[in-house]
């Protein structure tokens, strides 16, 4: 008995699905951006977030009070 391989699912279609293809296509590239951007996203929050913590905890954290609410609404 042989063994039965099949090409990847891009390579195996018909003209009428091409453009179900390329969706599908453009589609991972839109998710890859997004999970790049929400990543970005996230570490530049938390960078923030341990800044104003640093600044509250500051022994001069009275002269940081303007930088603090800027943090604080970004947050």
């Amino acid at each position: 008995m042989n063994e039965i391989a099949s090409a990847s699912v891009e390579v195996l279609t018909s003209m009428s699905l091409l453009p179900l293809r390329d969706l599908i296509a453009k589609a991972r590239e839109q998710q890859s951006q997004v999970k790049s951007d929400l990543r970005e996203a996230r570490d530049e929050e938390a960078k923030q977030q341990g800044e104003l913590n640093r600044r509250k905890t500051s022994l001069f954290r009275w002269f940081y009070k303007k930088r603090m609410a800027e943090l604080e609404g970004l947050c």
